[in-house]
C-alpha cells in the first residue's frame, strides 16, 4: 500500500515523543512492505509558492508541505493573542495547503493517508481528499488532546476551566469535530479515546486502540552510587521542571542529576547546575544518546502537570529496567500498569515528588 503520514515537524526540528512515534510507525509501515512517506509542514520556507518537495536534511522519505501561513509553527507562541488567532483560522481554513497535498496525492497515488499532529499543516484533509480523486482512507491517530483543545495541553487542575469546558471550548470542539472526520482512528491509550469521546467524537468511527509494544526488560540493572537521577522532555512549565527543581535542592542524599531536553527553561536548569555539583544539562539529543542515558540511571523521573497520553520515554525508561517516578496522570497509570517499577505520584505535588525520591533512596541503601 502507498502511505503517506502527514505531522507537522519531523527532522531537524523534530521535538519531542509524537516525532519518534512517526518514525518508528513508518519504519514498522515499511517492514510490512508499504511504501511510506512522512510529510512535515515547511517550517523553512513557509511562504514557499512551488508544491510538495523532498527536504535534504531528512532523505527520500520525507516531504514538505508549503503551508503559506503568517509564520512557521514554532513561532506562534510568540505572537500576540489576536494575531495568533489569525495564524490558528488560516489553519484550519487552509484552501492552499489543502490543494498542494491534493496534487501531491493524486501524483502520488496515495492509498491511505495517516495524520498526526495537524496544527500547522491545515486541517482541511476532507477536501483534499476529495480533491486528489483518490480513493483515500483516512486514518487519524490521537497523539493528544489537540482536537479537544487547541494547545493539545490541558494542565492539571484545569480540567473543568472555563476555557475549556465552557463557550471558548465548546466552539472550538464543534469546529474540530466537523473538520476531523476520519475513516479510522489509531489511539495509544483507551485515556485519551474516553476524554474524546466525552465530548461526542468518534462515537461511531473504527478505533484502534494500540498499546506499547512490549519490550525486553532487563532484570538486574547495575546499581550506582550516588544514585543517578535521570530527566527526558522538553524543559518547558508543563512538564513539572519548577517542581522538580524545588524537589532536588531538598535532598540530602548524594546524587547525580541528567536532563535530555530543550525548551524555554533550558537556562534557568543549566543555572541550577551551576549551584550544584554533579549535574548534567546535555540539551536535545539523538535517540542512541537518550537510550545511553537510560541504561546508565538508575531512576527516570516524569514530573509532568500536564495530560501525556503515553509518552515514549515512559516506554524506552521500562525497556532498560529502571525504576520510574511518574505523575499520575492522563494515559501514564494505564501505560504503566503492569510495570513493577513504577512509583505514581500526585501531580505538581513536591512533597509527594520528594517523599518518592527519598523513598527509592532508602530502599536502595537497604538492598545488599
Amino acid at each position: 500500500m502507498n502511505v503517506a503520514i502527514l505531522h507537522n515537524r519531523f527532522g531537524a526540528n523534530a521535538r519531542g515523543g509524537a516525532e519518534t512515534w512517526v518514525r518508528q510507525f513508518a519504519g514498522q509501515r515499511r517492514g510490512q512492505g508499504d511504501i511510506v512517506t512522512v510529510i512535515a509542514a515547511d517550517q523553512y520556507g513557509a511562504h514557499c509558492i512551488k508544491g510538495i518537495h523532498p527536504h535534504p536534511d531528512d532523505g527520500a522519505s520525507v516531504q514538505r508541505l508549503p503551508v503559506g501561513n503568517l509564520v512557521p509553527y514554532e513561532s506562534v507562541h510568540r505572537l500576540p493573542s489576536i494575531v495568533r488567532f489569525a495564524w490558528h483560522s488560516i489553519d484550519w481554513f487552509n484552501v492552499v495547503a489543502a490543494v498542494r497535498l491534493a496534487q501531491w496525492m493524486r501524483r502520488q497515488q496515495i492509498q491511505e493517508l495517516i495524520t498526526n499532529n495537524l496544527t500547522g499543516c491545515g486541517w482541511l484533509i476532507r477536501l483534499a481528499i476529495r480533491l486528489s480523486k483518490q480513493q483515500i482512507i483516512w486514518t487519524h491517530v490521537l497523539h493528544d488532546i489537540q482536537l479537544l483543545k487547541p494547545s493539545g495541553l490541558l494542565l492539571w487542575g484545569q480540567e473543568e476551566s472555563w476555557w475549556y469546558v465552557g463557550l471558548p471550548g465548546r466552539v472550538y470542539r464543534s469546529l474540530t469535530r466537523v473538520l476531523v472526520t476520519p475513516d479510522k482512528i489509531i489511539a495509544p491509550s483507551h485515556w485519551v479515546v474516553s476524554q474524546h469521546q466525552r465530548f461526542g467524537f468518534f462515537l461511531n468511527t473504527d478505533t484502534h486502540v494500540s498499546t506499547a509494544p512490549n519490550k525486553s526488560i532487563r532484570i538486574d540493572p547495575p546499581v550506582h552510587n550516588p544514585i543517578r537521577i535521570l530527566f527526558v522532555g522538553q524543559l518547558e512549565p508543563h512538564k513539572g521542571i519548577a517542581v522538580l527543581f524545588k524537589v532536588l535542592a531538598t535532598l540530602e542524599f548524594p546524587y547525580r542529576m541528567t536532563m535530555i531536553g530543550a525548551g524555554s527553561l533550558q537556562g534557568a536548569a543549566r543555572n541550577q547546575a551551576r549551584l550544584r555539583e554533579g549535574w548534567d544539562i546535555l540539551g536535545s539529543q539523538p535517540p542512541d544518546a537518550v537510550q545511553s542515558a537510560l541504561i546508565a540511571s538508575d531512576v527516570l523521573v516524569f514530573p509532568s502537570i500536564c495530560y501525556e497520553n503515553t509518552p515514549m520515554i515512559l516506554q524506552e525508561a521500562m525497556g532498560a529496567g529502571i525504576t520510574i517516578i511518574a505523575s499520575n496522570i492522563g494515559g501514564v497509570p494505564e501505560l504503566l500498569l503492569h510495570y513493577p517499577k513504577k512509583i505514581l505520584v500526585e501531580p505538581g505535588s513536591a512533597p509527594a515528588l520528594a517523599a518518592a525520591l527519598v523513598g527509592f533512596s532508602r530502599r536502595r541503601s537497604a538492598t545488599p
